[in-house]
């Protein structure tokens, strides 16, 4: 910063966002003039790229940007349980539930055996108490490696596993419309025009006929007949009438 600038020439970049290569005395007397501070923020590069800005508030953000950090950070932590050759089985079930728990928070569970005096000539013992934690945490941990016998203890260790990461699924596309049915020409819309045109005019040929057969059974009502020799006769009714 300013004068531990070490460098004989930086790339200052001022509060403008504008860059600049300029001999360092320069540049910390353009900084001062500001009433800010040169401090080098990429001293890899060639030049150094220096920045004219406030040190402290710089400092504070580059510390509460750190701080955020350690926070976002688990620590994984080794949790130990301990058990006995001879362990019943209600402490095995509370202990194995302590186990279970670690492993959900993300922490290590060392799954422990000690042996007391002639226990330890019975090995396989624990050994299966071992193995039958693995079967019971095999949810949520696994083993890391095999059950290992040192001193008086047999001890195995359990890492947590690892959450799959869920895929969302993709939406789904949206039913495309169908494209508006275009207008008729005006050639179609003539042709239509003359399409109902011809349906009038069958409906009037159709009703022409209708009275023209009309007209023929009236006529056969008024009583004049003809024979099968062609000649004509009236009514039954008119000739006694006449005689009469």
């Amino acid at each position: 910063m300013n004068e531990t600038i070490r460098a004989r020439e930086v790339r200052v970049v001022f509060p403008d966002g504008a860059t600049e290569v300029l001999p360092t005395p320069v540049g910390i007397r353009r900084a001062k003039d500001m009433g800010l501070d040169l401090v080098v923020v990429s001293p890899t590069a060639i030049p150094p790229v220096a920045k004219i800005i406030d040190y402290g508030e710089f400092s504070y953000q580059e510390k509460k940007k750190k701080n955020e950090a350690k926070k976002k950070q688990h620590k994984i932590e080794v949790k130990e349980v301990k058990f006995r050759p001879n362990t019943d089985d209600h402490d095995y079930e509370f202990k194995k539930n302590h186990a279970l728990r670690f492993l959900e928070e993300g922490n290590k569970v060392k799954g422990t055996v000690f042996f007391r005096g002639r226990e330890i000539t019975h090995p396989e013992v624990a050994e299966k108490l071992l193995l039958q934690l693995v079967q019971d945490l095999k949810e949520l941990g696994e083993p890391e490696g095999r059950p290992r016998l040192e001193g008086r203890t047999m001890h195995l260790m359990f890492g947590p596993k690892k959450k799959p990461k869920k895929v969302e699924p993709k939406p789904k596309a949206a039913p495309s419309e169908r494209p508006a049915r275009p207008a008729p020409t005006a050639a179609a819309a003539e042709d239509e025009d003359y399409d109902g045109d011809a349906e009038d005019l069958d409906e009037n040929t159709e009703l022409g006929d209708e009275e023209r057969e009309y007209d023929g059974d009236s006529d056969s009502e008024d009583g004049d007949y003809e024979d099968s020799d062609g000649e004509e006769y009236e009514d039954s009714d008119d000739s006694e009438d006449e005689e009469s």
